[in-house]
């Protein structure tokens, strides 16, 4: 099991941003911006991601996965929210 430890800090409604304190992105920085499109949200995502353990030509396709895993949960969650 991998201890991963972020800091998220909302900034309501504009987005968020999250740094990687431990685990395998240790000192990665990120921030998630909404853009409003009609009835629905844009989500842009920018940061660096590093990694001490992680090959860096390995990096870019597990953010995309852990991306990927979230906007599909996000999107479940939402379908029981309302």
């Amino acid at each position: 099991m991998t201890t991963i430890k972020i800091k998220a800090t909302p900034m309501v409604p504009v987005g968020r941003t999250m740094e990687y304190l431990e685990g395998p992105l240790a000192g990665s920085k990120v921030i998630s911006y909404y853009i409003p499109k009609g009835n629905k949200t844009g989500v842009t995502v920018v940061g660096e991601h590093v990694s001490k353990v992680i090959p860096e030509n390995q990096i870019r396709a597990i953010v995309i996965s852990q991306l990927e895993q979230s906007f599909r949960e996000d999107t479940e969650n939402l379908k029981n929210f309302g």
